[in-house]
């Protein structure tokens, strides 16, 4: 581990690029999955399955982040398996996760990623939950 006032280097990860990337992981989140999702879950309202439909986009959407985790998020997994050996990167993991990744920031910093996915759940989701409900019969022919 190196520490200067600049940076912190650990097994040849630098911190800050860590950070960027995942501000860089979150962008995607927010600006490509949310959209995407948020506009699935229009396009299937305007279905006669919009649940069905929901589903599928879900899968879809589940399979985008998937396949784009590993573009992204390299530094964070090599930290993690640093972590795994030194406790010196462990304890800079744990610090790193609170302060960048609690609940409360993510769902802070993802505002369009939680929109857009969080609508396509609740129309998957909806004959089950909200099953009969006369405004939802009305206005969104579910």
């Amino acid at each position: 581990m190196k520490v200067s006032e600049e940076t912190i280097t650990i097994n040849g990860l630098d911190l800050d690029a860590i950070i960027d990337e995942l501000e860089q992981w979150f962008s995607f989140l927010n600006t490509v999955i949310g959209i995407m999702s948020f506009t699935l879950a229009l396009a299937c309202l305007g279905t006669n399955t919009p649940a069905f439909n929901a589903l599928l986009s879900v899968i879809i959407v589940i399979l985008a982040v998937e396949q784009q985790k590993r573009f992204y998020l390299e530094k964070v997994r090599k930290l993690r398996k640093s972590a795994k050996k030194n406790e010196t990167a462990d304890l800079i993991l744990e610090g790193f996760e609170s302060r960048h990744l609690s609940t409360i920031k993510i769902m802070l910093r993802l505002p369009m990623y939680w929109l857009g996915f969080g609508l396509l759940i609740c129309i998957m989701i909806s004959p089950q939950v909200f099953n009969g409900h006369p405004l939802l019969i009305e206005y969104f022919n579910l």
